[in-house]
């Protein structure tokens, strides 16, 4: 069983924060999640899980940074597809979530002034304390409902697979 989440210190984003809120719910397990500036101790670490930090994208050893390599979504994806299966339920929760706070890391967010996850999180930088413990409470609460909301549509979807149709109109008797 993996002991720690290791990721990096100072300001914090939604990417880290996120991939922390998944691997908790995932995995229905409460990690310690360390802040450090250098990860080198905790890379060849198996036990532990680097996020957002070390440079070195490797599952098999759980790291899980990104920003050596431009082709890589945020560590937020990484987790999803590292954590869930493959599958309809993991690709609705990429679609519905992931895939935005990944683009906004990676400088895609244009609209200032809206609210959004990304903003939020990065907002709570700015209290004297208990910021990070905030921002990853936030990111759990939208774990949950992009889970909840991608598994009721992969049911409603299997539950219309299975009725008798004539066109998109369902034929009752």
């Amino acid at each position: 069983m993996k002991n720690l989440i290791v990721t990096h210190a100072g300001a914090f984003h939604a990417d880290e924060c996120l991939a922390i809120a998944t691997l908790r719910f995932l995995n229905r397990r409460d990690y310690e999640v360390k802040r450090v500036f250098d990860a080198t101790e905790y890379i060849s670490n198996p036990e532990d899980y680097v996020l957002d930090l070390g440079r070195e994208y490797n599952p098999a050893s759980l790291n899980f940074d990104h920003h050596h390599d431009g082709n890589l979504p945020a560590s937020n994806v990484l987790i999803l597809r590292h954590a869930l299966e493959a599958g309809k339920l993991r690709d609705l929760m990429e679609e519905y979530l992931y895939s935005y706070v990944s683009q906004c890391d990676l400088g895609g967010e244009k609209a200032q002034g809206i609210p959004s996850l990304t903003s939020i999180v990065r907002g709570l930088n700015n209290l004297p304390e208990g910021g990070f413990e905030a921002a990853v409470q936030i990111c759990e609460t939208a774990v949950m409902s992009a889970y909840y909301t991608a598994k009721a549509r992969c049911e409603a979807e299997a539950a219309w697979a299975n009725v008798e149709k004539k066109g998109k109109v369902a034929i009752t008797d």
